[in-house]
């Protein structure tokens, strides 16, 4: 091999190996709400999606989102009381309290609650470490 191909693939794979200890998962929000859902009927999971989808990802101050249904693979340690996690991130406490307050999200979560056995909602703030 000569020295201009052995010189390459050093640098090939500094590059690699340096570029795979700098590279970390962005963080998802500042303020992040994460609501559990376990249905009186789970035919309704893909309604449900159908609903955070259309409405509760497009209420302003949104700024990550998720939804979807449990997802079992055979685990035991791994929860599977539920059906449907919804998540939204966002910059601001505030934007948080608007999100709870709009009017869409008021509607999604009055059509919802007569439908759950339970839900179950957590708050999370990212501070810088």
């Amino acid at each position: 091999m000569s020295f201009f191909t052995r010189l390459i693939y050093i640098a090939i794979t500094i590059c690699l190996l340096s570029g795979c200890s700098a590279v970390r998962a962005p963080r998802p929000g500042i303020i992040n709400h994460v609501v559990i859902f376990k249905l009186k009927n789970p035919d309704s999971i893909q309604e449900l999606l159908i609903d955070c989808d259309q409405h509760l990802a497009k209420i302003p101050g949104v700024a990550s989102y998720y939804a979807g249904e449990h997802f079992d693979i055979g685990r035991d340690d791994v929860d599977s009381d539920y059906d449907v996690v919804f998540y939204a991130g966002f910059k601001s406490q505030k934007a948080l309290e608007e999100f709870v307050a709009h009017p869409l999200h008021i509607r999604i979560k009055s059509k919802w609650e007569p439908r759950l056995q339970w839900s179950r909602i957590h708050d999370t703030i990212h501070r810088e470490r």
